[in-house]
């Protein structure tokens, strides 16, 4: 833990999608009637950990050729790649059974089904993260705008048409912010 609880929202993040990965993870098998759900879960994890090590890995040996500061020996970067290869044929065999002659089973697509709605869940909070910090000034500055027209009865539409001019001049960016903030205003005070 951080010195001040920086990390206190990760945390409890963190415990209940993992909380919510086991209950998912332990009805699924249930529901499709698989004898050995202990297995599939354990494969389940193993593959995402696979993976996860697997990004890891080729992070490190592009940031080490990409930065020069980062000293990686020849030998390491070597290793890595061999192992970033034997991670890869280990996930893909995971996932694809037919590559070495075995039969597809219910496992098999629970675990990649399994994987693939965590990997969106995943994407759909990087995606509302980036969202949220594009647009957290917008908001304010709405809030804002709302607040002191409340206050001093500015009448929105005769705003809009002494704006225009101005608007005109504006670029294609700042169009799309003003078209955008207009969106808030219409569902803010009407």
């Amino acid at each position: 833990m951080a010195r001040n609880g920086q990390h206190k929202n990760a945390t409890i993040f963190v415990t209940l999608l993992t909380v919510l990965a086991m209950i998912f993870l332990s009805i699924i098998p249930s529901i499709f009637k698989i004898q050995d759900s202990f297995a599939t879960i354990l494969n389940a994890g193993n593959l995402v950990f696979f993976i996860h090590y697997l990004f890891a890995i080729v992070s490190i040996v592009v940031i080490s050729i990409r930065n020069k500061e980062l000293k990686v020996r020849c030998w390491e970067k070597a290793i890595y790649i061999l192992v970033s290869i034997m991670i890869a044929d280990v996930a893909l065999i995971t996932l694809f059974p037919p590559l070495v002659g075995a039969d597809y089973d219910g496992n098999v697509i629970i675990i990649f089904g399994s994987y693939l709605v965590f990997m969106f869940i995943g994407l759909a909070f990087w995606a509302s993260y980036k969202l949220y910090f594009k647009f957290q000034y917008f908001f304010k500055y709405a809030l804002t705008f709302k607040f002191s027209a409340q206050n001093s009865g500015i009448n929105l539409k005769n705003c809009e048409f002494s704006a225009k001019p101005l608007i005109a001049q504006l670029s294609n960016q700042t169009m799309l912010l003003i078209r955008y903030l207009t969106l808030i205003q219409q569902k803010v005070f009407y």
